[in-house]
């Protein structure tokens, strides 16, 4: 019921989102994102990808050569670009409403450090530490190194080497370049980073049948050359509480302009594995 109230009370009449906004992320977090497919036929598929795509090969990715041609226009061109699936400022602001003030902050998934830079601005006495699998990871973040770090890693590995260590994680637009048999993993991952009673914030573009979803797919597909596909935001909540437990999502916003946008605030009480796992219990 309270997920059909938020749907409900975060549409207007011209299908998009009321009150937030966010941004497109193109970082990948795991290097397997082309193990699987996005389904056939053409327009909107059942199983999150859009037009048909051929599956035996990956599309160009345009980005690389964008950036290239663009020079020291590319910074502002990017954020132009963006801005037309998310408003980045209106997202960390969101973030910050949520999370109150955190000392360690770490951002899976970062890129180049447009959302980054935000969370450096919005959370002037934290330490905030960025991940991602690119060696593009940081390049145009223009946020102080003194409490700033940049760590090409995999959440795995991170988790592994720092458990419990950061009182907010934010993974924004990364999901949905990862494969969908991936999630929960990469999720109890991110969990197992953050101290008990600490938060997450999940943010992800949800599949909806809409000309702006068609377009997000587009420019997600052939700028990034990701095989991308995205969840419903039905099967995005029920991969959290999967995860983190039934009672594990404390708030929900849809993200401007787009109703597509969708960002989760998670609590971690007792580590992701046990909530899984009280999840399970009550539904048995």
């Amino acid at each position: 019921r309270e997920r059909e109230r938020f749907e409900r009370e975060s549409l207007g009449e011209d299908g998009k989102a009321i009150d937030f906004s966010a941004r497109h992320g193109l970082a990948l977090v795991y290097q397997n994102q082309r193990r699987f497919t996005t389904g056939s036929g053409s327009g909107l598929n059942s199983k999150g990808g859009c037009p048909e795509v051929p599956q035996s090969r990956s599309a160009m990715a345009l980005g690389p050569v964008l950036r290239h041609a663009l020079g020291p226009l590319e910074q502002p061109v990017a954020a132009l670009y963006r801005s037309v699936f998310i408003d980045l400022d209106a997202f960390v602001a969101q973030v910050a409403l949520w999370a109150g003030r955190p000392g360690k902050l770490l951002e899976l998934g970062c890129g180049e450090g447009a959302v980054l830079d935000r969370l450096a601005d919005a959370f002037p006495e934290a330490s905030i530490t960025g991940i991602d699998i690119t060696p593009r990871i940081g390049r145009l973040s223009q946020a102080g190194r003194a409490r700033v770090a940049f760590r090409q890693i995999t959440m795995k590995d991170y988790a592994a080497e720092s458990p419990g260590v950061a009182d907010l994680l934010v993974a924004c637009d990364v999901l949905h370049h990862v494969p969908w048999e991936m999630h929960e993993d990469i999720l109890r991952d991110a969990g197992r980073a953050v101290r008990p009673g600490g938060f997450i914030v999940i943010k992800d573009w949800q599949r909806r049948s809409t000309p702006i979803h068609l377009l997000c797919y587009l420019a997600d597909r052939y700028i990034t050359g990701d095989r991308v596909r995205y969840k419903t935001g039905m099967e995005l909540e029920e991969t959290i509480v999967r995860v983190f437990g039934q009672q594990s999502i404390e708030a929900r916003a849809r993200i401007a302009p787009w109703t597509n946008n969708v960002a989760y605030l998670v609590r971690i009480r007792s580590g992701p594995d046990s909530g899984a796992a009280q999840s399970e219990a009550k539904g048995s």
